[in-house]
């Protein structure tokens, strides 16, 4: 059976490490037509009319705050708009 690996036992930290680069895989596609310029103010504004919480973008009071990321490593990694969602319809508006 020499073509098997054998794979070394997960830990807690390689697993949190994974599951992370996994839901921001899942994520990114979502942010990438924003990071291209291909999101305009209309559609912005549609966003922002759906939402029954706030939609910050850069410039808006807030928005400094709220993009500063847990890791530091991303600081300087800004997205083109922050929906602070209040329910469950928010989390569906702005990921839709």
């Amino acid at each position: 059976m020499s073509g098997f690996r054998t794979v070394a036992p997960l830990s807690r930290r390689g697993f949190i490490a994974g599951a992370s680069a996994f839901a921001f895989g899942v994520a990114a596609p979502s942010l990438r037509p924003a990071l291209a310029g291909g999101a305009t103010d209309i559609a912005w504004r549609g966003l922002a009319d759906q939402l029954r919480g706030r939609l910050l973008r850069p410039g808006e009071g807030g928005f400094k705050v709220a993009a500063l990321p847990f890791n530091l490593r991303y600081a300087n990694v800004l997205p083109a708009g922050i929906a602070v969602c209040r329910d469950a319809e928010d989390v569906s508006a702005a990921i839709l």
